[in-house]
């Protein structure tokens, strides 16, 4: 953090591209969150043998927020797609 912090005073980072890359990994940290609470267990854990339900990798998708524009958010999807997640509806976006 440091390191980001003497790269943003030196000029060599845009602040908007930075407010933009924490904000997209947060959501990504709450998708993910969002789906191990849905299925009711860690990734890797044996508990998914057999559980009828797993992870079954992302989709990427657009999301344009009141604050900033994000592109390629990688959205988690189960195997028997039936996880939504509670944080937009599909298609979903935001007028500033």
């Amino acid at each position: 953090m440091n390191n980001i912090l003497q790269k943003l005073l030196a000029g060599q980072v845009n602040l908007d591209s930075l407010l933009t890359d924490l904000i997209k990994e947060f959501i990504q940290k709450l998708l993910k969150a969002e789906l191990t609470e849905f299925l009711n267990y860690e990734k890797y854990d044996p508990k998914d043998k057999n559980s009828g339900n797993s992870r079954n990798g992302y989709y990427t998708r657009s999301l344009k927020t009141k604050y900033v524009n994000i592109q390629d958010l990688k959205v988690p999807r189960d195997r028997n797609g039936e996880f939504k997640t509670v944080l937009f509806e599909p298609y979903q976006c935001y007028d500033n």
